[in-house]
């Protein structure tokens, strides 16, 4: 018999040992409860998620690109916006700036961008990806219009993390 790569995944903190198929039913299963929730107040166990994915797993990438909330929340709008834009053509160049870039618009916060996230645009710009990441901007200012979140029963929540992506986009538009 072959040898079998075993891929770690956190548990409370603790590694464990599985292989491909198995760690990806458990991502693709996580995905699911995320897009079952009746309401995100971050995005933090999909970062999560999107760090854990490999380069042979292109199965998980594509899914991504069409992923969506049922709930249609504004901030999920925003990943959807992010994943399912063109970057590059190689497939894990393109997700690896498509994770750097939902990390850098998620921490968009104050008034004017700090030097660490600059520096984050800079490594992220070095791909020579700029027009299609302009584009993208684009995309995201049309959700201005959606920041705040309804419920059904006419209550509503700010939503920050689209607010996140919107000011994240427009200083890397004024970046430019």
């Amino acid at each position: 018999m072959g040898t079998r790569v075993m891929y770690p995944i956190e548990v409370k903190k603790k590694a464990i040992q599985m292989k491909k198929e198995q760690r990806n039913q458990i991502l693709l299963n996580l995905l699911s409860i995320i897009k079952k929730k009746s309401f995100h107040h971050d995005i933090q166990c999909y970062k999560k998620i999107l760090t854990l994915i490999r380069q042979e797993d292109e199965v998980l990438i594509s899914y991504l690109k069409e992923f969506k909330v049922n709930n249609n929340q504004g901030c999920y709008l925003g990943i959807n916006t992010v994943m399912k834009a063109y970057i590059t053509q190689d497939m894990w160049t393109d997700f690896t700036i498509k994770k750097k870039l939902i990390s850098l618009l998620d921490s968009a916060k104050g008034k004017c961008p700090k030097e660490s996230w600059i520096k984050k645009l800079d490594d992220i710009q070095a791909n020579k990806q700029s027009d299609e990441i302009l584009l993208l901007c684009n995309e995201l200012f049309d959700f201005e219009k959606i920041t705040n979140y309804v419920f059904q029963n006419g209550h509503y929540w700010s939503d920050d993390v689209l607010k996140r992506f919107i000011k994240g986009g427009r200083w890397i538009v004024a970046s430019v």
